[in-house]
């Protein structure tokens, strides 16, 4: 089902033309994958072409017999304005209503909104309109009309003898029924309708070329393999907000096409963004640097890029459309200002706090539950609100900008220095509260000697309340109020099945301990208020050179970039404690339902979507039947590492082995300067956070990536080389924050340099020499 084209045609010529469309929709890179995970060969696809009159429709939609996810045995009844081609490429919120069975009893109604609409004009033509707002939102059909749509769904699956899939439509009263199919992705219904085998009909036109898929800029959010339940949440936030963009500009994509896992782990759609840029007004050239991060472009991804458009058609962009729709975007993006994202960061907080309260007080699963869905509603619903960050974040483009056009080539190394120290970054505030704990302990033997007791916060904790002391007593309160501020922060922390700080004390424990004996020239609040004062000390001299006329606009263009640095760190870290609130809220249903066997153990619940919850708390779907296998393939993934750029299917192969740092290893790899300074010694190469490496004080840090969870490692650290990142990397804004001397990008640092190796980082130039092999 879903895999081969669908066309509209007005005259016979039209007719054969969309005809041979949908023969060569046999090799779309969907439909090519569809055989090769189904296993069916390709001298074997078959294609026959219904051609059928067009319902002048007024309302049309879909309707399922079974979910097509769980199998769970209720009617689904979807349905927008006008012809239903919108609803099915996802253009459109459908209304939605779920009706049981046997009964037809309505369990859920939910109303969309059904901003464009198609309808056959008097020609026979098709024209996409804009639906008036109060239309938009109310109810395509009525309740009893959806119901009657339900039912002719069920009789079309007693016709079809298993589960249904039907799409339908309304004209002028009248019910059609435009065709139905067996839900192919539904257990046992899979096998539930065969016929025999049609004649084969070979395709004589081409292929159409392969997508390629990356995870370049998805590897610092979502690094590892991600359970089913994460991807059942943080995949669909990130669709909607791309397709919130995409649609504001009139670009259409097909919304099934943006992300996908591989081996695993989170890739997006590079073709697909590559084609939309490409066709954009203003912007062309595919913007590679933007889609890879400001990485150059493997020399596969390029060639794909390279093709016409038309091989790589899977974007629809009318530059008509883009240039109507940027009034749009201008007032999107007035209405995500960073001083409403001020406003709106309060709200989120009290409203994270509130659910933390509700989720505590629940009692029962069915409460639990409730409290649950509410929270997991909350955090679907902040895909618009994440525009905040990006919004912010085109401050520095700006201040960038500017300081490369009036300084030349200073510039870069200035606004570095410029966004350093400036404060009120909660990631880097998590970092400067560790070393004030550290600090405190350093200042008292007695609880000194505690933390360096043991490796178990319970063990060190029962010392500092024996030992009796007032220095003992104000460290655990310091100890508390850091874990109530920053105690959602993880490793991995988009993750939902990753434990928190506040559930894994002594890894903290472990980072403090380990800034104990850090010598004084490491003394990270101390450089933290040198970088203050440098910060100023650069900005008065940089305005001293600036004429008059330009000074005014270079210290607003400064005001607003350490503005949107802070907004975006913020706004990432609220909604760290929005997904940590709904991992509380998981965990809570998750021993409810297994004190009831409906779960093996309590984290089996990210093991399943979040679609499969609700009925597998009914019973008609069971847990085991998903968990077990899906926890056997987490650990396959967790054991392969595909390649950041896959063209079309992965084939299972792991990335290409890089070189190996030895004697002939290149000493010297370039990437990008993002915070200034110059740093020396020794390196400490951590690839992942699972291998329990430690930073020492004074050694470079190296690693493929990083995100809040690493800010411990940038505590201790004279420098920091990173694989990935850009300017606006959770990384590189930290470094600047610290005034780390960082350079990020290189993209083999993880292989080329070797723990031990004497380094030299450049923060100025983004150049990092190995002096010394270890």
């Amino acid at each position: 089902a879903g895999q081969h084209g669908t066309y509209f045609a007005w005259d016979a010529e039209e007719t054969q033309l969309r005809i041979a469309d949908c023969w060569a929709s046999l090799w779309t890179d969907r439909a090519f994958g569809y055989r090769v995970r189904q296993g069916v060969a390709h001298d074997a696809a078959a294609m026959a072409v219904i051609v059928q009159r067009l319902v002048p429709a007024e309302a049309a939609g879909a309707a399922f017999t079974a979910d097509p996810v769980t199998g769970a045995r209720l009617v689904t009844v979807e349905a927008c304005l006008g012809i239903g081609e919108l609803l099915v490429s996802g253009r459109v919120t459908p209304d939605r209503w779920v009706f049981s069975r046997p009964g037809l009893e309505t369990l859920e109604a939910h109303p969309g909104t059904k901003a464009f609409a198609l309808f056959a004009t008097g020609s026979g033509q098709v024209e996409e309109v804009p639906v008036p707002p109060a239309r938009a939102t109310a109810p395509a059909l009525t309740e009893d009309a959806a119901r009657d749509v339900a039912a002719l769904a069920l009789r079309a699956e007693e016709l079809l003898g298993c589960p249904a899939d039907v799409e339908w439509a309304t004209e002028s009263g009248r019910l059609w029924l435009l065709q139905a199919r067996p839900i192919t992705t539904a257990g046992a219904a899979a096998a539930a309708h065969e016929g025999g085998a049609a004649p084969t009909v070979r395709c004589p036109l081409p292929r159409r070329r392969p997508t390629a898929w990356s995870n370049v800029n998805t590897g610092e959010v979502l690094p590892d393999v991600v359970t089913p339940m994460t991807w059942s949440i943080v995949g669909r936030l990130a669709s909607a907000l791309i397709l919130s963009l995409f649609g504001k500009l009139g670009v259409r994509v097909e919304p099934d096409r943006l992300t996908t896992l591989i081996g695993g782990r989170a890739y997006f759609n590079a073709t697909l963004l590559g084609t939309a840029f490409d066709k954009m007004p203003f912007v062309g050239d595919s913007s590679v640097t933007s889609v890879f991060g400001g990485m150059e472009a493997p020399p596969e991804m390029a060639e794909v890029l390279a093709l016409p458009p038309e091989d790589r058609d899977i974007a629809s962009v009318s530059p008509v459309r883009v240039l109507a729709g940027l009034p749009i975007v201008a007032w999107w993006l007035l209405r995500h200002s960073p001083a409403r994202a001020r406003i709106f960061l309060e709200q989120e907080r009290a409203a994270t706090d509130d659910e933390l309260t509700r989720i505590a007080a629940a009692h029962g699963e069915d409460a639990v539950a409730v409290v649950t869905a509410a929270q997991v509603a909350r955090l679907l619903g902040m895909a618009e609100s994440l525009a905040f960050a990006g919004v912010a974040m085109a401050s520095h483009t700006r201040l960038v900008s500017l300081a490369t056009k009036w300084f030349r080539d200073r510039g870069p190394v200035l606004v570095n220095t410029l966004l350093a120290g400036q404060g009120g970054v909660a990631s880097a505030d998590a970092g400067l509260a560790l070393a004030r704990l550290a600090a405190d302990a350093r200042a008292d033997a007695g609880v000194a000697a505690a933390l360096r007791s043991s490796p178990s916060w319970t063990a060190v904790r029962a010392a500092l309340d024996a030992l009796g002391t007032d220095a003992s007593a104000g460290f655990l309160g310091a100890w508390d109020a850091f874990t109530a501020r920053h105690g959602h922060h993880a490793r991995g922390e988009i993750e939902l099945a990753a434990a928190r700080w506040a559930e894994r004390p002594d890894d903290v424990l472990a980072d403090v301990a380990g800034l104990l004996d850090a010598p004084e020239s490491r003394d990270l609040i101390a450089a933290y208020r040198r970088r203050t004062d440098e910060a100023a000390e650069a900005e008065a001299a940089a305005l001293a050179r600036l004429r008059p006329g330009r000074r005014a606009r270079f210290a607003r263009a400064v005001a607003k970039a350490r503005d949107g640095a802070r907004v975006r760190e913020n706004m990432k870290n609220e909604g760290v404690r929005a997904l940590a609130a709904t991992r509380v809220a998981l965990l809570a249903l998750g021993d409810a339902m297994a004190a009831r066997s409906v779960l093996a153990r309590r984290d089996d619940i990210f093991f399943l979507t979040w679609d499969e919850v609700a009925p597998v708390r009914e019973g008609s779907l069971d847990a085991r039947t998903l968990v077990v296998p899906r926890r056997e393939q987490y650990e396959r993934d967790r054991a392969v590492m595909p390649p950041p750029v896959v063209i079309g299917e992965w084939d299972g192969a792991p990335a290409a082995p890089r070189p190996t740092a030895g004697a002939d290893a290149a000493p010297t790899l370039t990437g990008l300067a993002v915070a200034s300074g110059v740093a020396r010694g020794r390196a400490r190469v951590i690839r992942s956070l699972q291998g329990g490496g430690r930073v020492l004080p004074g050694e470079v840090l190296v690693a493929p990536f990083t995100d809040p969870g690493w800010t411990p490692f940038f505590v201790p650290a004279a420098g920091i080389v990173v694989d990935m990142g850009g300017m606006l990397s959770h990384g590189s804004i930290i470094a600047r924050e610290y005034g780390i001397p960082a350079v990020v990008n290189v993209v083999d640092g993880t292989s080329a340099i070797r723990t031990g190796d004497l380094i030299e980082v450049d923060g100025d130039r983004g150049v990092v020499t190995v002096l010394e092999r270890a």
